[in-house]
């Protein structure tokens, strides 16, 4: 079988930006000719987005060598993903706007607008480096990596607009105004390094992409629970019910005793609306989770991108009761194992990235290739969201082995930019 090959090789990183004098120069062309010459080569409509956004960095003296290197690993990523010109001009002229833009911020001052501004880019141009830090947010970090890649246009618009006005507008027109002790920076966005950014912290933009798809969720009625009912005739019934009470915030940062030490519980906090912690029936502890299961982060793909991001259903079994004895039954659990053909379908039409279920279920992934090797292995380049150690090329045997496991950690073989795998 043929090697399908899997990476994107970024020539002359550099020269996108060089001046086309410079250009000229190098190429044996001078004098006034070459002025005239240059004058009349319009600057595509990316390349003045660009220019217009390192303007503004520059106004703020940010560094923009390292913008300029973000730059470049978009360009790449959306060669991969497919994104069109137009979208990469709206993504880039809307993070310029979060640097240029007189409007006070209701919830930043001015560094923490800088830091979403550039954590933002650097997320959209590497959408395999966001993480999700210590946060139990692994539900929509998926929705915002697939986002990243696919819909950068998308993911600058709502960065932009929790920045300047606090509030997100979902795909039906809907505005939500997710609580300010969720969009603040906690522990990890106020120690995360855009010098080192794949560090298994979680970064200011990610933040508030992701506190913002949950609450925004709950807010505007897209989380559906089980509900006991009343019916007008005195009976009751169960029905799916919209769940708006409850918000999802940060915290001080808890933690458990026990014998040996203590359990860190994190900054995160499910509340009603009142502020108060909402305590887990089962642990009588805290909530420290959004309560997403794989509907609830369809339905906030749906409710910020208008449709259902492509996804490996989480496994699951059945109950069966019999009413004459009150007997239930457990089905054997389902899984759903996809097979080589499948993911490469999903790749050759688009659906990639692609969420799925890992550890049993208890936590979720993105695959962002897939390529079959000489020997006709199949291999899956998984993102696990928690730094670049953890991410990286599986055979496709093991990606199964942790959907049907709760036991089974993958550790990678090979990381992200390591072919060797496939000599």
């Amino acid at each position: 079988m043929s090697t399908i090959k899997s990476t994107i090789v970024v020539l002359c990183s550099l020269t996108i930006f060089a001046p086309l004098s410079s250009l000229a120069v190098e190429a044996g062309f001078s004098g006034p000719a070459v002025a005239v010459a240059l004058s009349a080569v319009p600057a595509s409509d990316l390349d003045a987005a660009k220019q217009r956004l390192l303007d503004a960095a520059d106004s703020r003296s940010l560094d923009t060598t390292r913008i300029k290197g973000f730059l470049t690993k978009l360009d790449a990523t959306s060669l991969r993903y497919g994104t069109t010109e137009k979208q990469l001009v709206d993504a880039l002229d809307g993070l310029t706007e979060i640097l240029a833009s007189t409007r006070q911020s209701p919830l930043y001052d001015t560094k923490q607008i800088e830091a979403a501004f550039e954590t933002a880019l650097h997320n959209i141009a590497c959408p395999m480096e966001i993480d999700q830090g210590y946060h139990p947010t692994c539900n929509v970090t998926t929705v915002e990596v697939f986002a990243a890649a696919r819909h950068p246009d998308r993911y600058a618009a709502l960065v932009k607009e929790v920045v300047l006005t606090g509030s997100f507008t979902a795909h039906d027109g809907r505005v939500a105004a997710p609580p300010r002790n969720a969009l603040l920076p906690g522990d990890d966005e106020n120690t995360y390094d855009i010098t080192q950014p794949n560090s298994d912290k979680r970064n200011l933009a990610s933040q508030i992409v992701q506190m913002t798809l949950i609450n925004s969720a709950y807010e505007l009625g897209f989380v559906l629970k089980q509900k006991l009912v009343r019916k007008p005739d005195g009976s009751t019934e169960y029905v799916m019910a919209p769940v708006t009470d409850r918000r999802y915030v940060l915290g001080t940062r808890r933690k458990k005793p026990i014998p040996n030490g203590f359990i860190d519980l994190g900054e995160d906090m499910l509340v009603d609306l009142n502020g108060k912690g909402i305590i887990n029936p089962t642990t009588r502890e805290l909530e420290d989770g959004p309560s997403f299961t794989q509907d609830e982060v369809i339905a906030a793909s749906k409710m910020w991108l208008g449709y259902e991001m492509p996804y490996i259903a989480t496994p699951y079994m059945t109950t069966t009761t019999d009413p004459r004895t009150g007997r239930s039954t457990n089905s054997p659990w389902v899984y759903d194992l996809p097979d080589q053909k499948r993911l490469l379908k999903a790749k050759a039409d688009g659906k990639l990235p692609l969420g799925v279920p890992t550890i049993g279920g208890a936590h979720v992934q993105t695959i962002h290739d897939v390529v079959v090797d000489k020997r006709g292995v199949t291999w899956v380049l998984l993102d696990n969201q928690h730094g670049t150690e953890r991410d990286g090329w599986v055979p496709l045997s093991d990606l199964h082995s942790t959907q049907k496991s709760n036991q089974i950690h993958l550790k990678p073989k090979y990381r992200p930019d390591d072919m060797t795998w496939n000599k």
